[in-house]
């Protein structure tokens, strides 16, 4: 199971990271995780470092508490979040999931400098970057979510917990800011939606019930017919443009039915295909088999136009 917390860590460790160490030029600014009192451990020992031996200017990053959000909590399955693997089901099932469970992950940054100078500048970047009060990181949970957005909130204050005149070592100038992150914990868990993508329908003779008549949902279209030998055919389909993950090619190989499916990306996927590819916008199209369809056998398409292209 991917640990989700600490990829939203690392999201804003790589937000402070390209953002706020490359406004001090030139500076070794460190960056860690840890309460302010443990931001100066050494990371072996975890024994404090001495205020006269720190270096500055330094950010430290702690993770609160996170909470449930029940204003955005959502009863409701995700059906379409993408294809199983073609390799082990060749097209022929949706991923579905539960909604992702909405959680607020609020963070405290400390910002550690001996100069006013480099301080402004991050309190003027944390201005601007909040303009008005938001702004967004992401993260990719796996591969099916893909990269996801997520929404960051400042609530617009700035707290000075400066130490300008400590007993022993340099000034510090400590300012801290708290940042509320609306995340979302994605499940890792997946259900299989069968899909349809074509219906045959046979029409019965009500005297004997012997086949009168077949016809199938969408229409059936002729690609070609086999020769024996004929081991590629191509051609454009007659009601471009082609909705993705709905072409079906069939045709009889070596007297076995042979089935195959576009993969989404404008290839095929099946057992017999070497290769070919097709334009969905366009509809033009080719094939290739590893072996000649039979003789007399034809090689027919089912597919759906896409209504939302036309």
């Amino acid at each position: 199971m991917t640990d989700q917390l600490l990829l939203y860590d690392q999201a804003v460790l790589t937000w402070l990271q390209d953002n706020f160490v490359p406004l001090l030029e030139g500076r070794n600014v460190q960056l860690v995780v840890a309460t302010p009192r443990k931001a100066f451990a050494e990371a072996t020992t975890g024994r404090l470092i001495d205020e006269r031996t720190r270096t500055l200017p330094r950010i430290s990053v702690q993770r609160l508490d996170p909470e449930n959000d029940p204003t955005r909590y959502n009863r409701s399955r995700i059906r379409r979040l993408g294809w199983c693997n073609p390799t082990q089901d060749p097209q022929s099932h949706l991923l579905g999931s539960k909604f992702p469970a909405p959680v607020i992950i609020p963070y405290q940054i400390d910002l550690w400098t001996r100069f006013v100078k480099e301080m402004n500048l991050w309190e003027r970047y944390i201005i601007e970057a909040f303009s008005p009060s938001y702004m967004y990181l992401r993260i990719r949970p796996n591969d099916v979510w893909g990269w996801k957005l997520y929404s960051v909130f400042w609530d617009g204050a700035i707290n000075n917990n400066s130490d300008l005149e400590p007993e022993e070592g340099d000034r510090q100038i400590r300012k801290t800011i708290t940042i509320r992150c609306e995340c979302w914990m994605f499940p890792d868990v997946f259900d299989r939606t069968p899909v349809v993508k074509r219906v045959e329908v046979e029409w019965l003779d009500s005297a004997d019930s012997s086949l009168y008549d077949r016809s199938f949902i969408p229409p059936l279209e002729t690609l070609g017919t086999g020769t024996g030998a004929q081991v590629t055919f191509s051609g454009t389909l007659a009601r471009p443009p082609v909705l993705k993950h709905a072409a079906v090619i069939q045709t009889v190989i070596g007297g076995t039915t042979e089935i195959v499916h576009d993969n989404g990306s404008g290839g095929w996927v099946g057992t017999r295909v070497s290769g070919g590819s097709i334009d969905y916008s366009t509809g033009t199209w080719s094939i290739t088999f590893t072996a000649a369809p039979d003789a007399g056998e034809d090689v027919t398409i089912t597919y759906f136009t896409d209504q939302e292209a036309l």
